[in-house]
């Protein structure tokens, strides 16, 4: 089950991509990971071509009860770049992301 997964998860990646919030198994996975108290990293889809858009227009097709949660905590985020030498730059943040979370917030 996926609520599982995420109970074995120490972090959480949530791609944030129009769409996301209105995918039944996304809204599961980033609840859980909420109620749970999982640390999220944020990554930003910022090409329109590939579903992606503004940070605000993502925010409004988040559930209202979810926003403060996910947008409004100082969780790490970086942009996904479509350009390699730049998905290095934003895998890398993401793989070290977790060494800066602060540890009070974490499982």
């Amino acid at each position: 089950m996926l609520e599982e997964y995420i109970q074995r998860s120490q972090v959480v990646v949530v791609f944030l991509s129009q769409g996301y919030f209105r995918s039944t198994n996304c809204l599961r996975e980033v609840r859980a990971a909420i109620e749970l108290g999982k640390p999220l990293i944020l990554v930003h889809e910022a090409d329109p071509g590939k579903s992606g858009g503004t940070l605000q227009e993502l925010r409004a097709e988040c559930p209202e009860e979810l926003e403060p949660d996910i947008f409004d905590t100082d969780w790490p985020m970086t942009v996904w770049h479509r350009v390699k030498e730049y998905q290095t730059v934003s895998l890398t943040i993401v793989a070290e992301a977790p060494h800066h979370l602060d540890p009070i917030r974490t499982c």
